[in-house]
């Protein structure tokens, strides 16, 4: 059966490719699956990390502007971290790929001026111990992952790093055009309120739609089934 859909995901802070590959059970096979991966884990991991969100934000255009073809549509998944990085870069594709994107799924992430007002990002600034408290806490790993103490200090240095890059990076409020119908979809027990979603009117335009599903910030994982036929469903 031939590819109609070309679906790039962009990772959390911390995670990396394989961060989707429950996904590739459920996604239908008329769609491909595409991981970015940042440089310096996963597959890339003997790359050097980038040190700024505009490095970034240059890889991510490279990727998707070198992934697009004419034989295949495009659509772009992003969460929490991924989903701002892509509405960041957004401005610097090219109009030709604009065009060949269909679908955006923005995932787990507020609007602009909550993330811009938000103490999140400076929770590097804790001591490790502490930072992870938080992180687990705000259910922003998943709790499993952090019992394991072999793994421990790869999420605290990779979360510490991307962390920084959001910290780091000057935001600015502002309303772009997209080509794309756009979803938000939320975890509905995560630990904002369901109107920090909904007021990404006020930087998208763009027809946006709304979908909420059980479970907290990492609802893609743990309602990872629902998630992708839900995707299956919109693009095909």
């Amino acid at each position: 059966m031939e590819n109609v859909y070309k679906l790039i995901c962009v990772p959390f802070a911390g995670g990396s490719s394989k961060s989707y590959l429950k996904w590739r059970s459920v996604i239908d096979p008329r769609i491909e699956l595409i991981f970015y991966e940042m440089a310096g884990r996963g597959t890339r991991q003997n790359e050097k990390n980038m040190h700024t969100m505009e490095e970034l934000i240059h890889d991510l255009v490279y990727f998707i502007e070198n992934t697009a073809d004419n034989e295949h549509r495009i659509s772009i998944f992003g969460h929490s971290m991924g989903a701002y990085v892509f509405y960041e870069a957004y401005e610097s594709l090219s109009k030709d790929v604009k065009t060949k994107i269909d679908y955006i799924f923005l995932s787990g992430a507020v609007s602009l001026k909550y993330i811009i007002a938000s103490p999140v990002w400076n929770q590097i600034l804790l001591p490790k111990d502490e930072f992870l408290n938080v992180v687990e806490m705000h259910g922003w790993v998943q709790k499993e992952i952090l019992r394991r103490d072999s793994v421990r200090d790869y999420i605290y240095r990779v979360m510490k790093h991307d962390f920084s890059l959001m910290n780091n990076y000057i935001w600015t409020m502002k309303k772009i055009n997209m080509y794309s119908q756009v979803y938000i979809l939320y975890g509905q027990e995560d630990i904002y309120q369901v109107e920090q979603y909904y007021s990404w009117k006020e930087n998208i335009e763009a027809p946006l739609y709304y979908w909420g599903f059980k479970g907290n910030h990492f609802f893609i994982l743990d309602q990872y089934q629902e998630v992708v036929e839900t995707i299956n469903r919109i693009l095909l």
